[in-house]
This record gives C-alpha cells, structure tokens and sequence, in this order.
C-alpha cells in the first residue's frame, strides 16, 4: 500500500485520495472480507494524515458497504462484502440521479433497460434449469384479483427480482435490482384494474413456464410482448406515473454552476412487433387468447367467414335442385374449405403451447375445441364413405362462439354468467319454490280432478305436466279442468305462476346491471384523489 501525496493540501482531497487507494486494495484482494485495517495510528502515520481526515476517508468506505467499524478491545475498521440489497440501493440511487427527469419521463428509459436485463437473465435461468418456486410463488400471488394495488405491484416487484436471482450471476442480479429499484420507486400504486392485472399475469405466466420447459424463444417472446404492453400502456395512460413527492427547494433559485438542470430527455425505443419469431406472430393471429389488440385477427376474421359459408353450404345442399344444377360448384367450395380448415388446424396445433394454459400439445389435442375442429374435418371426408355429415358439419358453429370469446359480445356472455354465479343461492331458491308450488298444484288438481278426467288427471305425474303448462303460463288447452273446485285452484295456480317468473327476472335483472357497473369501474383505472 503506497502513500498518498497531497494535491493542495485540501483535506476533503486527502480523505478521497486515500478512500480509493484503500477500496482499490480491498477490490484487488489485499484485503479480504473479515480482514481488519491498519488501526488509525498507522494509517495516519503511513498516510500523514490526521486522524479527523483519515476517519472522513473510512467514513466513504462504510457508506459504500466495504467496511464496518467495531468498538471495544478488539474493534477497529473490518473488510466487508457489500450485501445485494445495499448495492442495489445505490446502483437504485445512481441510476434515478443520472437518468431523472421532469414528470418521471425517464421512466420508460428504465423499463426499457429492465426488459433488455432481463433476457439476459431469464436466458441463463433457462440453460441453468433455475429453480423458479419464487417467481411461482408471486405467480400465484398476482392470481388473486382481490389483493390491493398496492400489494399486486408489490409481488411484481419481487417477481422481476426473483428473475434476476434464477440468472445465477450475482453481478448480473445486482445491477437488475438496482434498476428494479430504480424504476419502481417511480412506479405509482394506483390504477391496477383486473384487465391490466390478468395481461400482466398472462405474461408472467409464459416467463415461467419458457424457464420452466427450458423454452428460450417463448420466454423472450413473452418479455419482448411484456415490453410493448407497458411501452403502450405507459404512452397511453400519463397519469399511471405519478411524480414523486418531494419536500420544497430550500433555496428559491439555484446556485451559479450548479448542474440542477434535469437529465436530457431520450425517446426509448419502442419494440417491434416484427421482432418477435413466425411461431409467435402466427399464434398471435390464431388464438384470440394471445392476441394483444382488441377483437379479431384478419385471419379469425377469414376463418369466421369460411365457416358462415361452410354452413350455407351445408344447408343448401339439402336441396335437391340446387345440388343437381351447381354439384361442381359445391364440390370445389367443400375441397377449398377443407384444405383452408387443415392447415388451419395444423397452425393451432403448432403453436398450441405458446398458450399459457395448455401445458403440453397431446392436452390441446383432447381438449373439446380440437376435438370439434377435428370432428368437422372428418365430416368433408364422410359423404365418400356414404355418410351423412350435415349434423357435424352444423358443428362449426360452435367455433364461432370459441373464435369470439374475447369480443365485446362475450363480454355480455361473461357479464351474464357473473350475475348468475353472484346470485346462484337466489335463483336456487327459487327454482325450488318454483317446483313446490309445481308439486303441490298436481296434488291438489289430482285429489279434485281424478274421478272427473282420469287420463288427464288420474296421477299426480299426469297432473304434473297440467301444473308445468299453468306455472310458465304457457296454457297449451290440452288438458283443463272442469270441476268449479279444479278450476278456482287452476286460477289461483296461475296468478302464483306470474309471481314464479317473476321472481327470478328481478333477481337476474339486478345481478346483471350490478355486474355492468363493476365492470364499467374496472375498466377506468383507479386514480390517486385528494
């Protein structure tokens, strides 16, 4: 260790010269963590130093996490190793003076330089076979849409962290959390509505299960669509980063020369979606579920008409007339079709697992979908064996259904199937009131009408079928009454039967407008109020 020589006699200088010559021997191994340094007189005596500017120079050294100070006989300054979490603060603190500017603008600078870290470490967790249980455990975390904002933004914090930790290169884990921490302490809390919560987990989810299957080109893939979603969402919603609150200037104008300007704004890259691999860009078209726009693909939108068609083809080919005239016609449409459907198939098939919730390419294969898109393939085949297809081929219309899932009329699908699971114990309610009532009108009709209609009313069976025609107030005619008793008892089944039908449309039509205004609320995101 050689001595210090003095710039200009300034002691702060002389603490900062002998501050790096001392880390400079620590970095290089001279001292190991555990060793203790020279005690104060040494030093002060190896550098010509005195001890207020020697402790001034230990002091950086503590504040850096490479040393720490002990009291007692057997104290003094010992070598430490700087823990992640204190690294990651100042790499944090470093990174947010550097890059700060106005309204936290830097903001997507710093997401941008998270995503690009992160390939990096989902890649070597990859070819690692890292053990993920952390990045499951904040999974399983973010699935629970009842959790505050607060606490999602939370888990997704750990999320990336535990990502950086899989990498299994420390250094590579301590500059990503410091840029975690970087970017996140800017990251409002607020405006986290279960849309945004479920894109967020649906990316997650393909992360894991790419380190999980040892699938580099998924995990990219999902992290490059991570990318853009909060690129969009952060360009489309300028409230979601609120400035950070901050105590007031204590002076009223800078100082001459100081560098108080913020950072120069940079425009961060906006990703390609042309980047991503063909196998994801074709599932992006085909399966509405990995489909990042609203509605359909061109190529869905392709499929729904070709499957229209399938289907009026199917029904005027009953026709016998327009089969003998146009035969040529039909069959050149059904070879066309058959062969759009095929490769259609294959393509699903193909990138079936890019899917987060298929786990492998056989529980595609048996699930009911692929099952339906098979059925209807056979059936262009079947009329040359001598079957009948039309009922099968009657099957596409199904996938139309599957095919819009994500529309704005399944939406109302979903909307409808909340208020019916919101008001499940309601409805059961009164479906049992419904069949008392039912049960006990045949008992009555069958104890008055028995001996006058025995065919109509002989048993309460038959007189059941009498009770389901008044309840829905269907009155059908075929089966009445015609003792005065019977029919003082049909009217007050009747009067009953409104109040029957009733009952569940109140329930329902509630449900249904209290599931309308949920999801109107969902969809506006959450703002910080005063």
């Amino acid at each position: 260790m050689s001595s210090v020589p003095a710039r200009d006699g300034r002691a702060p200088d002389r603490a900062s010269a002998i501050a790096t010559l001392l880390q400079d021997n620590i970095v290089s191994g001279h001292y190991a963590p555990g060793d203790r340094l020279p005690s104060e007189a040494d030093l002060c005596a190896h550098f010509k130093v005195s001890r207020p500017t020697l402790r001034e120079a230990l002091g950086r050294l503590t504040a850096r996490g490479l040393i720490t100070s002990r009291r007692g006989a057997g104290g003094g300054a010992f070598v430490t190793r700087p823990s992640p979490e204190i690294a990651g603060e100042q790499i944090a603190a470093l990174i947010a003076l550097s890059t700060r500017a106005e309204d936290n603008a830097h903001r997507p600078l710093l997401t941008e330089a998270r995503i690009q870290l992160q390939l990096g470490c989902a890649e070597l967790a990859t070819l690692r076979k890292a053990d993920i249980t952390d990045l499951r455990a904040e999974i399983d975390q973010q699935s629970d849409f009842a959790i505050s904002d607060a606490d999602f933004i939370a888990s997704v914090r750990r999320m990336n962290l535990a990502l950086a930790l899989a990498s299994g290169n420390p250094a590579l884990a301590m500059l990503t959390q410091g840029l975690i921490d970087a970017e996140f302490a800017i990251t409002a809390d607020t405006g986290y509505p279960t849309r945004i919560r479920a894109r967020f987990l649906s990316y997650h989810v393909r992360v894991a299960n790419g380190i999980a299957g040892g699938r580099t080109d998924d995990t990219r893939a999902a992290l490059m669509e991570l990318w853009t979603f909060e690129s969009e969402r952060s360009n489309g919603t300028p409230d979601d980063a609120q400035p950070v609150e901050r105590p007031p200037d204590a002076r009223s104008a800078p100082a001459a020369g100081s560098a108080s300007d913020p950072a120069e704004r940079v425009t961060p890259i906006q990703p390609d979606h042309m980047t991503r691999p063909l196998r994801h860009r074709i599932s992006a078209a085909i399966d509405p579920e990995m489909r990042e726009g609203p509605g359909l693909s061109l190529f869905n939108r392709l499929v729904v008409a070709g499957i229209l068609l399938l289907i009026v083809a199917a029904v005027v080919e009953t026709e016998v007339h327009v089969i003998r005239r146009y035969d040529w016609a039909m069959g050149t449409l059904k070879a066309v079709l058959f062969v759009f459907f095929a490769v259609e198939f294959l393509l699903r098939v193909w990138v079936a697992t890019l899917n987060p919730k298929v786990r492998s390419v056989w529980s595609y294969l048996v699930s009911v979908s692929a099952l339906v898109d098979l059925a209807v393939l056979v059936t262009f085949l079947l009329p040359s064996f001598g079957f009948e297809a039309l009922v099968f081929r009657l099957l596409q219309i199904t996938r139309i259904l599957r095919l819009t899932r994500l529309g704005r009329y399944s939406r109302a699908l979903n909307l409808l199937f909340d208020a019916f699971r919101s008001r499940a114990t309601e409805l059961m309610l009164s479906a049992m009131l419904a069949l008392a009532l039912m049960l006990a009108a045949a008992t009555l009709l069958y104890v008055v009408e028995a001996d006058a209609q025995p065919e109509a009313f002989g048993s309460i069976p038959r007189a059941m079928w009498w009770a389901v025609e008044t309840l829905t107030t269907v009155g059908y005619g075929d089966v009445v009454p015609i003792t005065p008793l019977g029919r003082c008892l049909a009217a007050l089944t009747a009067l009953c039967g409104i109040g029957i039908i009733a009952l569940p449309t109140g329930v329902l039509a509630g449900a249904f407008s209290e599931a309308i205004r949920r999801a109107r609320d969902e969809r506006q995101p959450t703002r910080n109020r005063d």
